[in-house]
Protein backbone atom coordinates (compact mmCIF):
# COMPACT_ATOMS: atom_id res chain seq x y z
CA UNK A 1 0.00 0.00 0.00
CA UNK A 2 1.21 3.47 -0.86
CA UNK A 3 1.44 5.96 2.01
CA UNK A 4 1.75 9.62 1.08
CA UNK A 5 3.47 12.14 3.35
CA UNK A 6 2.30 15.76 3.57
CA UNK A 7 4.11 18.30 5.76
CA UNK A 8 2.00 20.15 8.31
CA UNK A 9 2.52 23.87 9.05
CA UNK A 10 4.45 23.00 12.23
CA UNK A 11 7.06 21.06 10.22
CA UNK A 12 8.81 24.18 8.92
CA UNK A 13 9.47 25.82 12.32
CA UNK A 14 10.66 22.41 13.58
CA UNK A 15 13.19 22.11 10.74
CA UNK A 16 14.27 25.70 11.36
CA UNK A 17 14.86 24.91 15.04
CA UNK A 18 17.01 21.90 14.15
CA UNK A 19 19.04 23.99 11.72
CA UNK A 20 19.67 26.71 14.33
CA UNK A 21 20.68 24.17 17.00
CA UNK A 22 23.08 22.35 14.63
CA UNK A 23 24.73 25.61 13.52
CA UNK A 24 25.05 26.79 17.09
CA UNK A 25 26.48 23.44 18.25
CA UNK A 26 29.06 23.47 15.45
CA UNK A 27 30.06 27.05 16.18
CA UNK A 28 30.45 26.57 19.93
CA UNK A 29 31.43 22.86 19.86
CA UNK A 30 28.51 22.03 22.13
CA UNK A 31 27.96 18.31 22.66
CA UNK A 32 24.73 19.12 24.47
CA UNK A 33 23.43 20.84 21.33
CA UNK A 34 24.27 17.79 19.22
CA UNK A 35 22.52 15.54 21.72
CA UNK A 36 19.45 17.76 21.73
CA UNK A 37 19.34 17.73 17.91
CA UNK A 38 19.74 13.94 17.82
CA UNK A 39 17.00 13.50 20.44
CA UNK A 40 14.52 15.71 18.56
CA UNK A 41 15.25 14.03 15.23
CA UNK A 42 14.94 10.52 16.72
CA UNK A 43 11.66 11.40 18.43
CA UNK A 44 10.18 12.71 15.19
CA UNK A 45 11.45 9.74 13.15
CA UNK A 46 10.16 7.08 15.57
CA UNK A 47 6.81 8.85 15.81
CA UNK A 48 6.56 8.95 12.02
CA UNK A 49 7.39 5.23 11.66
CA UNK A 50 4.92 4.24 14.40
CA UNK A 51 2.14 6.30 12.79
CA UNK A 52 2.85 4.76 9.40
CA UNK A 53 2.60 1.30 10.92
CA UNK A 54 -0.73 2.14 12.57
CA UNK A 55 -2.07 3.54 9.29
CA UNK A 56 -1.13 0.38 7.38
CA UNK A 57 -2.83 -1.79 10.01
CA UNK A 58 -6.14 0.06 9.69
CA UNK A 59 -9.00 -1.95 8.19
CA UNK A 60 -12.21 -0.40 6.81
CA UNK A 61 -15.23 -2.53 5.93
CA UNK A 62 -18.49 -1.47 4.30
CA UNK A 63 -21.59 -2.30 6.36
CA UNK A 64 -24.38 -0.56 4.46
CA UNK A 65 -24.79 1.80 1.49
CA UNK A 66 -27.91 3.87 0.93
CA UNK A 67 -29.68 3.90 -2.42
CA UNK A 68 -32.09 6.70 -3.27
CA UNK A 69 -33.35 9.23 -5.78
CA UNK A 70 -31.23 11.81 -7.57
CA UNK A 71 -30.51 14.81 -5.36
CA UNK A 72 -31.03 12.94 -2.08
CA UNK A 73 -28.29 12.75 0.54
CA UNK A 74 -26.98 9.18 0.51
CA UNK A 75 -24.75 7.75 3.20
CA UNK A 76 -22.32 4.89 3.64
CA UNK A 77 -21.89 3.09 6.96
CA UNK A 78 -18.51 1.49 7.58
CA UNK A 79 -16.52 -0.13 10.35
CA UNK A 80 -12.92 0.88 11.05
CA UNK A 81 -10.60 -1.38 13.05
CA UNK A 82 -7.07 -0.63 14.20
CA UNK A 83 -4.77 -0.12 17.16
CA UNK A 84 -5.83 2.10 20.03
CA UNK A 85 -4.42 5.53 20.56
CA UNK A 86 -4.21 7.47 17.29
CA UNK A 87 -7.09 9.36 15.72
CA UNK A 88 -7.85 8.78 12.05
CA UNK A 89 -9.75 10.98 9.62
CA UNK A 90 -11.89 9.27 6.98
CA UNK A 91 -13.28 10.92 3.87
CA UNK A 92 -13.91 10.48 0.17
CA UNK A 93 -11.67 12.30 -2.25
CA UNK A 94 -14.58 14.27 -3.75
CA UNK A 95 -16.90 13.88 -0.77
CA UNK A 96 -18.61 16.65 1.20
CA UNK A 97 -16.64 16.21 4.46
CA UNK A 98 -14.63 13.97 6.75
CA UNK A 99 -15.21 12.15 10.02
CA UNK A 100 -12.62 11.62 12.76
CA UNK A 101 -12.51 8.68 15.14
CA UNK A 102 -10.13 6.74 17.36
CA UNK A 103 -10.13 3.15 16.03
CA UNK A 104 -10.12 0.16 18.35
CA UNK A 105 -9.48 -3.56 17.77
CA UNK A 106 -13.23 -4.11 18.25
CA UNK A 107 -14.02 -1.52 15.57
CA UNK A 108 -15.85 1.81 15.47
CA UNK A 109 -18.83 2.66 13.26
CA UNK A 110 -18.69 5.73 11.01
CA UNK A 111 -21.31 7.19 8.67
CA UNK A 112 -20.04 9.20 5.70
CA UNK A 113 -21.95 11.24 3.11
CA UNK A 114 -21.51 9.91 -0.40
CA UNK A 115 -20.60 12.28 -3.24
CA UNK A 116 -23.53 13.36 -5.41
CA UNK A 117 -24.06 11.10 -8.40
CA UNK A 118 -26.47 10.94 -11.33
CA UNK A 119 -28.87 8.14 -12.18
CA UNK A 120 -27.21 4.74 -12.42
CA UNK A 121 -25.40 2.03 -10.51
CA UNK A 122 -22.30 3.18 -8.64
CA UNK A 123 -19.51 1.81 -6.48
CA UNK A 124 -18.23 3.89 -3.54
CA UNK A 125 -15.09 5.90 -4.28
CA UNK A 126 -11.88 4.90 -2.47
CA UNK A 127 -11.82 5.82 1.19
CA UNK A 128 -9.06 8.23 2.23
CA UNK A 129 -7.50 7.46 5.61
CA UNK A 130 -5.43 10.21 7.27
CA UNK A 131 -3.26 10.14 10.40
CA UNK A 132 -0.80 12.63 11.93
CA UNK A 133 2.41 11.82 13.78
CA UNK A 134 2.55 12.52 17.55
CA UNK A 135 4.41 15.82 17.09
CA UNK A 136 1.98 17.06 14.46
CA UNK A 137 4.70 17.54 11.85
CA UNK A 138 3.54 15.24 9.05
CA UNK A 139 0.19 14.07 7.70
CA UNK A 140 0.12 10.48 6.42
CA UNK A 141 -2.52 9.42 3.88
CA UNK A 142 -3.52 6.28 2.05
CA UNK A 143 -6.53 5.18 0.00
CA UNK A 144 -8.50 2.00 0.54
CA UNK A 145 -11.02 0.60 -1.97
CA UNK A 146 -14.45 -0.24 -0.56
CA UNK A 147 -16.78 -3.04 -1.59
CA UNK A 148 -20.46 -2.87 -2.44
CA UNK A 149 -22.54 -0.81 -4.83
CA UNK A 150 -25.57 1.44 -4.69
CA UNK A 151 -28.30 2.71 -7.00
CA UNK A 152 -29.36 6.27 -7.77
CA UNK A 153 -32.96 6.19 -9.00
CA UNK A 154 -34.53 8.73 -11.38
CA UNK A 155 -36.40 11.42 -9.49
CA UNK A 156 -40.21 10.87 -9.57
CA UNK A 157 -41.49 13.61 -11.85
CA UNK A 158 -44.24 13.91 -14.43
CA UNK A 159 -47.93 14.73 -14.77
CA UNK A 160 -49.08 11.95 -17.07
CA UNK A 161 -52.07 9.96 -15.70
CA UNK A 162 -51.61 6.35 -14.69
CA UNK A 163 -52.26 3.76 -17.41
CA UNK A 164 -55.75 2.20 -17.12
CA UNK A 165 -56.24 -1.05 -15.27
CA UNK A 166 -56.96 -4.09 -17.42
CA UNK A 167 -60.64 -4.95 -17.02
CA UNK A 168 -62.25 -8.35 -16.43
CA UNK A 169 -65.35 -9.78 -18.07
CA UNK A 170 -68.65 -10.11 -16.13
CA UNK A 171 -69.76 -13.65 -15.31
CA UNK A 172 -71.56 -13.71 -11.98
CA UNK A 173 -73.59 -11.63 -9.59
CA UNK A 174 -72.17 -9.18 -7.14
CA UNK A 175 -71.96 -11.61 -4.20
CA UNK A 176 -71.61 -14.95 -5.99
CA UNK A 177 -68.50 -16.97 -5.22
CA UNK A 178 -66.67 -17.35 -8.52
CA UNK A 179 -63.86 -19.70 -7.48
CA UNK A 180 -60.21 -19.60 -6.45
CA UNK A 181 -57.16 -18.31 -8.19
CA UNK A 182 -53.44 -18.32 -7.26
CA UNK A 183 -52.44 -15.65 -4.74
CA UNK A 184 -50.86 -12.53 -6.22
CA UNK A 185 -48.96 -9.81 -4.32
CA UNK A 186 -51.35 -7.05 -3.34
CA UNK A 187 -54.39 -9.28 -2.74
CA UNK A 188 -56.41 -8.36 0.35
CA UNK A 189 -55.77 -10.68 3.34
CA UNK A 190 -59.56 -10.95 3.86
CA UNK A 191 -59.88 -12.67 0.46
CA UNK A 192 -57.13 -15.24 1.03
CA UNK A 193 -58.36 -18.85 1.22
CA UNK A 194 -56.46 -19.92 4.32
CA UNK A 195 -57.88 -23.44 4.35
CA UNK A 196 -55.97 -24.33 1.18
CA UNK A 197 -52.76 -23.31 2.92
CA UNK A 198 -53.67 -25.28 6.06
CA UNK A 199 -54.14 -28.40 3.93
CA UNK A 200 -50.63 -28.04 2.59
CA UNK A 201 -51.63 -26.57 -0.76
CA UNK A 202 -50.64 -23.32 -2.43
CA UNK A 203 -51.87 -19.99 -1.16
CA UNK A 204 -55.03 -19.00 -3.07
CA UNK A 205 -57.39 -16.04 -3.23
CA UNK A 206 -61.19 -16.15 -3.36
CA UNK A 207 -62.93 -14.44 -6.28
CA UNK A 208 -66.50 -13.18 -6.33
CA UNK A 209 -68.77 -12.32 -9.21
CA UNK A 210 -68.69 -8.61 -8.45
CA UNK A 211 -64.95 -8.63 -8.90
CA UNK A 212 -65.37 -9.99 -12.40
CA UNK A 213 -67.23 -6.81 -13.33
CA UNK A 214 -64.63 -4.47 -11.87
CA UNK A 215 -61.11 -3.75 -13.09
CA UNK A 216 -58.82 -6.35 -11.54
CA UNK A 217 -55.59 -6.42 -13.53
CA UNK A 218 -52.34 -4.67 -12.57
CA UNK A 219 -51.33 -1.27 -13.80
CA UNK A 220 -49.18 -1.85 -16.86
CA UNK A 221 -46.36 0.71 -16.62
CA UNK A 222 -44.97 0.57 -20.15
CA UNK A 223 -42.27 2.95 -21.33
CA UNK A 224 -43.62 2.75 -24.88
CA UNK A 225 -46.66 4.77 -23.72
CA UNK A 226 -44.26 7.68 -23.23
CA UNK A 227 -42.46 7.50 -26.58
CA UNK A 228 -42.98 11.24 -27.20
CA UNK A 229 -40.73 12.12 -24.22
CA UNK A 230 -36.91 12.04 -23.95
CA UNK A 231 -35.46 8.93 -22.27
CA UNK A 232 -34.66 10.52 -18.92
CA UNK A 233 -38.10 12.17 -18.78
CA UNK A 234 -39.71 8.78 -19.48
CA UNK A 235 -37.77 7.16 -16.65
CA UNK A 236 -38.74 9.95 -14.24
CA UNK A 237 -42.41 9.52 -15.20
CA UNK A 238 -42.21 5.75 -14.67
CA UNK A 239 -40.62 6.40 -11.29
CA UNK A 240 -43.53 8.70 -10.40
CA UNK A 241 -46.05 6.06 -11.50
CA UNK A 242 -44.34 3.44 -9.35
CA UNK A 243 -44.56 5.63 -6.26
CA UNK A 244 -48.25 6.39 -6.95
CA UNK A 245 -49.06 2.68 -7.31
CA UNK A 246 -47.19 1.85 -4.10
CA UNK A 247 -48.98 4.61 -2.20
CA UNK A 248 -52.36 3.43 -3.48
CA UNK A 249 -51.71 -0.27 -2.94
CA UNK A 250 -52.22 -1.07 -6.65
CA UNK A 251 -50.20 -3.95 -8.15
CA UNK A 252 -48.26 -3.04 -11.28
CA UNK A 253 -45.99 -4.41 -13.97
CA UNK A 254 -43.06 -2.63 -15.57
CA UNK A 255 -41.78 -2.82 -19.12
CA UNK A 256 -38.86 -0.82 -20.52
CA UNK A 257 -38.28 -0.14 -24.19
CA UNK A 258 -34.92 -1.97 -24.30
CA UNK A 259 -36.67 -5.23 -23.33
CA UNK A 260 -36.34 -5.40 -19.56
CA UNK A 261 -39.56 -6.11 -17.71
CA UNK A 262 -40.87 -6.90 -14.24
CA UNK A 263 -43.97 -9.04 -13.56
CA UNK A 264 -46.94 -8.05 -11.44
CA UNK A 265 -46.16 -7.21 -7.84
CA UNK A 266 -46.48 -4.74 -4.98
CA UNK A 267 -44.56 -3.87 -1.83
CA UNK A 268 -41.14 -2.58 -0.81
CA UNK A 269 -39.21 -5.46 -2.37
CA UNK A 270 -41.03 -5.16 -5.69
CA UNK A 271 -40.64 -1.36 -5.61
CA UNK A 272 -36.89 -1.67 -5.04
CA UNK A 273 -36.53 -4.07 -7.97
CA UNK A 274 -38.51 -1.74 -10.23
CA UNK A 275 -36.50 1.36 -9.26
CA UNK A 276 -33.24 -0.53 -9.76
CA UNK A 277 -34.31 -1.42 -13.27
CA UNK A 278 -34.90 2.28 -13.95
CA UNK A 279 -31.50 3.18 -12.49
CA UNK A 280 -29.77 0.54 -14.62
CA UNK A 281 -31.55 1.52 -17.85
CA UNK A 282 -29.04 2.57 -20.54
CA UNK A 283 -29.14 6.18 -21.74
CA UNK A 284 -30.90 7.01 -24.96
Amino acid sequence: MTVRLRPEPLAWPFLGLLAVVIIGSAQYASNLGYFFTFWLTSTAAFGLLATRRRLLLLEARTIHIDSGFEGEALRLTLEVRGEDGTAVETSFQDGPGSKAAIPTPEGVILVLDLPARGRGTHVPPPLRLVMRDPLGLVRLERNQPLGGRYWVYPTPHGNRPLPPIREGSPHHGQDDFAGLRPYQPGDSPTRIHWRSLARGGELQTKQFGGEQQRPYGPRELDEDRLSDLPREARLRQLSAWIMVCEAGGEPYTLHLSHGTSLPRGLGSEHCTRALRLLAEAPPA
